[in-house]
């Protein structure tokens, strides 16, 4: 019929209104119901807020969901918090690699690390470990508009 509604043709202004009222699952599942509703998964007002889990359990399943939020929200996120196990070799070098993705959006407002603990393993030989670290203090240079 010529004047029949589908779901998959709602404009995006209708669904980045829906998706505003959805939790970040509730838009992952809703994104997988067609190509429209994926892209408006895309919208940055979808990304303003993400909070990163970076655990060793399931270490690989963890990680490559991780790395997809941050190639999807990096840039486009207001603020982030980012649970780490900081006891962990890997955790702490994918934490070290989401600062590093975080230290280039001009958005970022707020950002909260959450270690497991008050100790911090670094990756690699001890003559490795200022780069991981530097990473953190290059982030307080470049990102001068994160408020305290």
């Amino acid at each position: 019929m010529a004047g029949e509604v589908s779901w998959n043709n709602l404009p995006s202004v209708i669904l980045n209104e829906v998706f505003s009222y959805l939790s970040h699952n509730d838009k992952v599942r809703a994104s997988s119901t067609c190509k429209n509703w994926r892209l408006a998964l895309s919208h940055p007002r979808c990304w303003r807020n993400v909070h990163f889990v970076i655990k060793p359990s399931d270490k690989s399943n963890n990680i490559d969901r991780t790395r997809y939020l941050v190639d999807c929200a990096a840039r486009k996120l207001h603020y982030a918090s980012v649970t780490f196990d900081s006891m962990d070799v890997v955790c702490v070098q994918e934490t070290s690699n989401v600062v590093e993705s975080l230290s280039e959006n001009s958005n970022l407002r707020r950002l909260f690390f959450k270690p497991s603990n008050c100790s911090l393993v670094c990756p690699g030989e001890q003559d490795d470990w200022p780069k991981y670290v530097e990473r953190f203090f290059r982030l307080s240079d470049t990102c001068s508009h994160l408020k305290c």
